[in-house]
């Protein structure tokens, strides 16, 4: 038979050698045949093993050949051994479909969705290792209790989402559906099972945990709902919309308490069933008045309460009769409270509620979304408070800019205006630049100064005039870089004040200077000519022989007056040369010996005031380079100064110390010392010490004279002045004044030096 059967169903094309191994192939199961005919049943449930689908066909092929032999007469067999026949061919088909469903099982359980099979009437006929999984987290039981049961005797309860019973409509429409299972979201997709007529006799089911994806949709619906409320100000219209925020997606309920001082102030209450509008209104006006919240001091000791469970009498044990009998009819099922702290203080308290309406309960990851919830609250509540100061803010900035006549400006990196304000320019200039206001000339200096802000980075600060209808006025500008977060440079703010009126009082007042400095200048140059004749007189009467004594003793008395005049003039004029044209007092510098100079401007003054005693001591070379008539117009200055305002009971003491590279000058005198706010100002102009003691020089300028001295030989002078130590004024002097050789101003000392003038 298997020779026969190989030869008649292998073709030509396949060779001799393919027949003969599937002759040798057919030879085997024959002979597996004989045995199994030989041993009845037992060798089919001992030794049978099918290793491929071929072996099946021609198994099958097989049986199909012997019982056509058999019906055509060829063989004989008694019915047991037909059975045997039949058997044979089954046995090794069930094996292998069971070898299958083994795989087929093992595949599914590596599956990380939970799938079964349940008949139509709701039966499990099949679950994998995570469906097994899932309902023993449910029910507690295992896979051999769960065969054969009903999601309704295996206590299997659906939180939310489709019951049982929706499952073959599911199945029908070839949707999915969401569900809650043992505190996990799942996502459930139903299909039918057919059978060989084509009529569905199961369901396949699939369970897929979207428990994260659905947490972080609830997270990003809530951010998407709070990021409309980013920028309100008015705190009730944010306290109002921030109760629906959670709904529904976090709660059927949210009660919003806004706290100030501890106390609860106002409350916003939000619903998922709009047919509960009536007892929203009967919660809020319970709810009126600062009453404290029912968990209050649990919130101050934890910050945060969950209850997963919520009863009827639990809410009569927390709340007054009359406030419980209103509250259950909510029907509240889950509770979580959340504080909403800002800047480490209360300022609200949300309370979230699941009720009768959805039915669910509060589960392990919804405390971490809740506190995210009130985390922003809290940031949008400080952003509102912040956006209502800084409006309250802008306003009073903006008064302030109207009285100081500023202009606040910003520009972007190509220096059209995207912000100005202070001008009447402002509204029309927002996209300009300073070329659609300014003259050419103008807007091309101005841009300039601003393009070099852009360039570099280093702000500036500077005064320019400009025209705006017409009208040239003076602006101060401060102009500094703006920067991204990157740090680059991308345009420029500014603030420009208005200086018109500052400028023309400066101008007027340097003009009334000027003409007080010019007509002192002209005052005193005339006035030599006539003391020059005063002078001229008063010599010519002295020297005159039969001139009487009251006659020279008058001449003395013009003499001294017209020299005092001089000395006045002279220094009137050091003073107008310095204001007027702002250069040092003119030196001739020639080689001289200090020590000379000083001791003749020492017997001067022991001569103007024989009363009082002045120690000179000399050290050191004094021999230098400088205007003698200059310094001794300077020791001149301080000596009467010390005679002036020092002690007339204390000696004045002068020094004189020669080095190779400086000279120093001192004089000192005891008395009161100078004041400290008179020390800052006292070698200014017409800066007066005591008002009830009178300079012999009068003018109020000798120190400024002789500051001014001392500057044009480069060098210093300082003063100290304690009631202990007394009053010393100090002055260096470089023995050769820097670059005076090579300037050529050092004349020959033996030469009568030309008139300083």
């Amino acid at each position: 038979i298997a020779r026969e059967v190989a030869t008649a169903t292998t073709t030509s094309e396949q060779g001799a050698e393919s027949r003969a191994a599937r002759s040798e192939r057919l030879k085997q199961l024959l002979a597996e045949l004989v045995d199994v005919l030989g041993h009845d049943n037992d060798l089919l449930r001992t030794r049978m093993r099918v290793d491929s689908d071929s072996e099946l066909q021609e198994r099958e092929f097989l049986r199909n050949d012997i019982i056509h032999r058999l019906e055509s007469g060829h063989l004989e067999a008694p019915c047991r051994e037909l059975q045997l026949l039949s058997d044979w061919v089954w046995a090794a088909e069930h094996q292998r479909l069971s070898a299958l469903n083994k795989q087929h099982s093992a595949l599914l359980d590596l599956c990380p969705d939970a799938a079964a099979i349940v008949d139509l009437d709701g039966r499990i006929q099949y679950v994998n290792r995570a469906a097994t999984l899932l309902i023993h987290a449910m029910t507690g039981l295992v896979d051999e209790h769960i065969i054969g049961k009903t999601a309704r005797e295996l206590g299997i309860v659906i939180e939310a989402g489709p019951s049982p019973a929706d499952l073959p409509a599911l199945a029908r429409s070839n949707s999915v559906a969401e569900a809650l299972l043992a505190g996990h979201w799942h996502e459930i997709r139903a299909t039918a099972v057919r059978g060989k007529d084509g009529r569905a006799n199961a369901l396949g089911l699939t369970f897929t945990d979207i428990h994260e994806r659905k947490i972080g949709l609830v997270r990003l619906e809530l951010l998407s709902k709070l990021s409309r409320l980013v920028g309100t100000v008015d705190r009730d219209q944010l306290w109002t919309a921030l109760s629906y925020v959670a709904i529904p997606q976090l709660a059927d309920w949210c009660v919003v308490s806004v706290v100030d001082e501890r106390e609860i102030k106002s409350t916003f209450i939000s619903h998922r069933d709009p047919s509960k509008a009536s007892l929203r209104e009967k919660l809020v006006n319970l709810a009126i008045g600062p009453r404290h919240h029912p968990l209050w001091q649990n919130l101050l000791s934890s910050g945060f309460q969950l209850l997963a469970d919520v009863t009827d009498d639990m809410v009569r044990k927390l709340l007054e009769s009359a406030h419980a009998d209103l509250v259950s009819q909510v029907g509240i099922r889950s509770l979580m409270v959340v504080p909403v702290v800002s800047r480490g203080k209360l300022i609200a308290i949300i309370t979230l509620a699941y009720t009768n309406e959805s039915g669910r309960r509060y589960g392990r990851d919804d405390p971490g979304v809740a506190l995210e919830l009130a985390l922003h609250a809290a940031h949008i509540a400080e952003n509102a408070r912040l956006v209502a100061e800084t409006k309250a803010s802008d306003a009073r900035f903006r008064i302030a800019l109207a009285e100081a006549r500023t202009i606040v400006y910003e520009q972007d990196a190509s220096l059209r205006y995207v912000f100005d304000y202070g001008h009447e320019l402002s509204a029309s200039m927002l996209g300009k630049r300073a070329a659609d206001a300014l003259p050419p000339d103008e807007a091309a200096a101005l841009d300039k100064i601003k393009q070099h802000v852009l360039d570099t980075g280093e702000p500036v600060h500077t005064e320019i005039e400009l025209s705006f209808g017409g009208e040239k006025r003076w602006y101060r500008e401060t102009i500094e870089a703006v920067r991204d977060r990157r740090g680059r440079r991308v345009g420029v703010i500014g603030a420009a004040t208005d200086l018109t009126e500052e400028k023309a009082a400066q101008a007027a007042l340097q003009q009334a200077l000027a003409i007080r400095d010019r007509v002192m200048g002209i005052l005193s140059h005339d006035l030599r000519n006539p003391l020059s004749t005063m002078t001229m007189a008063a010599s010519m009467l002295l020297h005159t022989d039969d001139a009487s004594g009251t006659v020279k003793n008058t001449a003395m008395m013009i003499e001294r007056a017209a020299n005092r005049m001089t000395e006045m003039i002279e220094t009137l004029l050091d003073f107008t040369r310095v204001r007027v044209t702002g250069k040092p007092l003119s030196i001739i510098l020639s080689h001289c010996n200090l020590a000379e100079i000083v001791n003749e401007i020492v017997d001067e003054a022991r001569n103007a005031a024989p009363g009082r005693t002045i120690a000179l001591d000399v050290r050191g070379c004094t021999t230098g380079v400088c205007d003698a008539s200059r310094i001794g117009q300077a020791l001149s200055n301080l000596t009467a100064n010390a005679l002036t305002y020092g002690d007339a009971t204390q000696p004045i003491s002068i020094e004189l110390i020669g080095t190779d590279r400086e000279l120093l000058l001192r004089v000192h005198n005891e008395g009161r010392a100078i004041p400290e706010a008179l020390q800052r100002v006292m070698f200014e102009p017409f800066a007066r010490g005591e008002e009830d003691v009178v300079s012999p020089h009068g003018l109020g300028l000798g120190l400024f004279v002789v500051r001014e001295i001392v500057a044009s030989h480069n060098g210093s002078i300082a003063v100290e002045s304690t009631p202990e130590a007394g009053t010393t004024f100090t002055i260096r002097l470089p023995t050769i004044p820097p670059d005076a050789e090579a300037a050529g101003t050092i004349v020959d000392t033996h030469t009568e030096p030309p008139a300083v003038h």
